[in-house]
């Protein structure tokens, strides 16, 4: 289980844009998170619509729907080697997306919450190959992913501000929590998830 990041992987961080490392997250708790998306989304989209837009649609935010599930899930972990990565702190929850590929495009630009600072992509396929590997990306890079299901998780800091962006497909979204644009976000949905 990875704990602490070398100074290899910061410095290759730091000119790259993203870091792939193995270990971040058991096999169980990679299990754990496949059964939580499966048991909310029905199966007949999981089987037939895998690449499928109503997935894409359906697979936003599910961790502002199940935090009580993800609590046997160290998104502590993650968010701990972000911190390591970005050298600041608190590091708090922005967004989840469950996806087969993602936009071409940096997180930066896409995502209607400004302060989003990187990415962890998730593989949930080939969950015994993949050995826990987490793939962190920095939000101004475009996270390169294979083919399969991924689960995406945004991570910034304490300053969130939800704001309009139109090449963001969830741009209204937050609405359904009570946000406006231009609204601060607050830690009841948007945890510090390492202080």
């Amino acid at each position: 289980m990875l704990i602490s990041l070398s100074n290899d992987q910061k410095a290759f961080f730091e000119k790259e844009g993203y870091v792939a490392l193995e270990g971040v997250l058991t096999v169980q708790e990679i299990e754990r998170i496949r059964t939580v998306f499966q048991s909310d989304i029905p199966a007949t989209r999981w089987d037939q619509e895998l690449f499928g837009k109503q997935l894409f649609e359906s697979g936003y935010d599910l961790f502002l729907k199940h935090k009580s599930k993800f609590k046997d899930i160290s998104l502590q972990r993650i968010a701990l080697i972000a911190s390591e990565l970005l050298d600041f702190h608190p590091i708090r929850y922005v967004f989840d997306q469950l996806c087969v590929r993602h936009s071409e495009l940096p997180v930066q630009d896409t995502c209607s919450v400004t302060g989003c600072a990187l990415v962890c992509c998730i593989s949930l396929d080939n969950i015994e190959l993949n050995k826990g590997s987490c793939l962190f990306v920095r939000a101004d890079q475009a996270p390169k992913l294979d083919l399969g299901l991924h689960w995406i998780l945004g991570l910034g800091g304490r300053n969130l501000q939800y704001l309009h962006n139109k090449k963001d497909p969830h741009t209204h979204a937050l609405k359904n929590y009570g946000y406006g644009f231009g609204d601060a976000l607050k830690q009841s949905t948007h945890p510090i998830l390492f202080p």
